[in-house]
């Protein structure tokens, strides 16, 4: 069937103008969820950073520890113009259908019109893309700057003109910012242009352009960690800990914390810089400790070589299984939410099997599709190398997309022209693909409990403490043994002054997860108040065996005084005032203990301080 150009490109318009209108309903649809302007988790981060630079505080004041250092300037500029969390929304799902585009030229290029058309299809309905687009995460934009990047690379490869060559590393560049392990394609590119340049020398000087460009798009953000923070980091310094989550005795392949790291979900950047100094034994800076977890990872990749090929081939089950592994929000949390996700039926295990067709009829052409071979293996292999979940593997389906696309008009043009026995020859191991895609593994579950837990912390943080009991009990519904659900209800009790109540849900938290201190910070409180004193230094010292905290061991020395230990109580206090000379609360345990002690002298030195 031959198109006129008028007929695709009305084509690609209808397109265009359904996945508009899926990701409008989408959009209104889960704008009745908490987490639509109560955003939480990596999201909650990147909105309060965004927030300072909208208020003026432009540089950082740290290194970014989160995938994309320049996401929350994107977020502040849309701030900026619709004053709602709407509009980082709204501008993603534009990028979306822009990146429909992309595909369709891409293919269009590479392969024939009506593969395009196909390509952009799958591109404006798949499911994953649409709900990604109404998260806040970096990963719309980088799909679209990341393909923009293989669009001009294609067209280099084609035309031979530098301008392609150069936009194609700035763009790389700009996707790098936003998941920085992109940026490993770089080399691929670079060996690229090197091979199929016409003599060695112009290889290896357009090589050099294009590494040249990759260096001047991240080079805002590595100067700024170098100058500003006198830190030689890349990009971001998440690198090294997430190579460890994805390769260590207890890894399954996603995202999962051994229960000996030291490492804590909820503040994965303290804990890890914590774990790195104590096992150093000095102050480190974010790139030492990066490279203090990746020493870790090799360190298990070098002594357990077997595992890591089991653990390896697991990760690429899941690379390609139907599920989609969350570590955010789940995609099935959603779906309850919405009938744009509800009702449509395109997973990636159709487009996985396919592909392995289309992958398998290009080659006899491969030279033609090589740099999609790039980008699919590079972006499938990176994610291997650390730890799968469906944001991380979205990069790879595009790629999917254009050569399940290439199979369906190739295998169409087989069954019209009757040739059964060469299309079931093709299929045999696309059957075969997509019976793997369902293999279950034990992890992999579609319950929401991370998600109800969350938006039970949306309704506390607005005050809504009846609507956050009933999340976190649907919680433990769903999942007795889930940490944090019980804890979190005894707060809701503190706040409304049921300490009885409160006390029973932390001894509860104790038994599932007896290494979280603030339960015990939290149940000191408790006995303090009710003059309890003994029972609340018990707690407290738990509390400070995990992990030290000046206000914990403030609370200790006042409770020291009121049992009439003031020796001890200054002993302590002194401690800390070492530590932290200039603490008001401190300052002014110590005037008061010296008085007990009947030093009025020394506690008068510490009441001038405070003046």
């Amino acid at each position: 069937m031959t198109l006129t150009k008028q007929r695709i490109r009305q084509i690609l318009i209808g397109i265009i103008i359904l996945g508009a209108v899926l990701r409008i309903l989408f959009l209104v649809e889960i704008s009745r969820v908490p987490f639509f302007y109560h955003p939480v988790a990596d999201a909650r981060i990147y909105v309060d950073r965004a927030m300072d630079i909208y208020h003026g505080k432009i540089f950082p004041e740290s290194v970014s520890f989160h995938s994309s250092p320049i996401y929350p300037y994107f977020i502040a500029a849309t701030y900026a113009i619709g004053k709602s969390l709407a509009a980082p929304r709204i501008v993603q799902a534009i990028a979306g259908l822009a990146n429909v585009v992309v595909v369709f030229l891409i293919a269009s290029s590479l392969f024939n019109p009506l593969v395009a058309l196909l390509s952009a299809f799958w591109m404006s309905v798949y499911p994953i893309f649409i709900y990604f687009e109404g998260d806040l995460m970096m990963i719309p934009l980088v799909l679209f700057t990341l393909n923009l990047s293989c669009l001009m690379f294609v067209r280099y490869q084609q035309t031979k003109k530098r301008l392609d060559l150069a936009l194609g590393g700035v763009f790389l560049g700009l996707s790098a910012m936003g998941k920085p392990d992109t940026i490993m394609i770089a080399p691929f590119m670079a060996l690229f242009v090197i091979l199929t340049e016409k003599n060695i020398k112009q290889g290896l000087l357009r090589a050099f352009m294009l590494a040249l460009w990759v260096t001047v798009s991240i080079a805002p953000v590595t100067l700024s960690n170098f100058f500003l923070l006198n830190d030689a980091v890349l990009l971001t310094s998440n690198g090294g800990v997430n190579f460890y989550i994805g390769n260590h005795h207890e890894a399954n392949g996603m995202f999962h914390l051994p229960q000996d790291s030291g490492l804590w979900d909820h503040k994965l950047y303290v804990s890890s810089k914590e774990v790195a100094e104590q096992s150093m034994g000095m102050p480190v800076t974010p790139s030492q400790v990066s490279k203090f977890w990746f020493g870790k990872g090799t360190e298990f990749i070098v002594r357990h070589p077997f595992e890591f090929v089991t653990l390896t081939a697991k990760k690429i089950m899941l690379m390609i299984s139907r599920f989609e592994v969350s570590n955010h929000h789940s995609f099935y949390f959603f779906r309850k939410w919405s009938s744009v996700l509800a009702y449509n039926p395109l997973r990636l295990s159709l487009f996985v099997a396919l592909a392995v067709v289309g992958i398998w009829l290009s080659l006899a052409q491969w030279r033609r599709y090589s740099i999609l071979y790039i980008y699919l293996g590079v972006t499938f292999w990176i994610i291997v190398l650390f730890f799968v979940t469906s944001r991380y593997r979205l990069p790879t389906v595009p790629f999917y997309l254009m050569f399940a696309s290439f199979a369906m008009y190739r295998l169409f043009h087989m069954l019209r022209d009757k040739e059964y026995r060469r299309a079931l020859k093709l299929l045999i191991p696309a059957v075969v693909v997509y019976a793997l895609t369902w293999i279950p593994f034990p992890g992999l579950s579609s319950t929401y409990t991370q998600d109800i837990h969350n938006m039970g912390n949306v309704y506390m943080s607005i005050k809504e403490y009846d609507k956050a009991l009933r999340c976190y009990r649907l919680a433990i519904q769903y999942n007795s043994r889930s940490p944090f659900n019980h804890y979190n209800i005894g707060n809701v009790y503190m706040l409304q002054g049921k300490t009885e109540l409160a006390i029973a849900e932390f001894l509860q938290e104790i038994e599932l997860n007896p290494e979280f201190t603030d339960t015990y910070v939290n149940l000191g409180q408790i006995y303090m108040k009710k003059g309890n004193f003994s029972r609340a230094l018990e707690y407290f010292n738990k509390a400070i065996e995990l992990e030290f905290s000046l206000t914990t061991m403030i609370n200790i020395g006042y409770i020291q005084y009121q049992l009439g230990n003031v020796e001890k109580a200054i002993e302590i206090f002194e401690h800390l005032h070492r530590i932290d000379p200039s603490h008001p609360s401190v300052i002014r345990n110590l005037a008061i203990c010296y008085d007990a002690a009947g030093n009025p002298q020394k506690a008068q030195q510490f009441r001038n301080i405070l003046k």
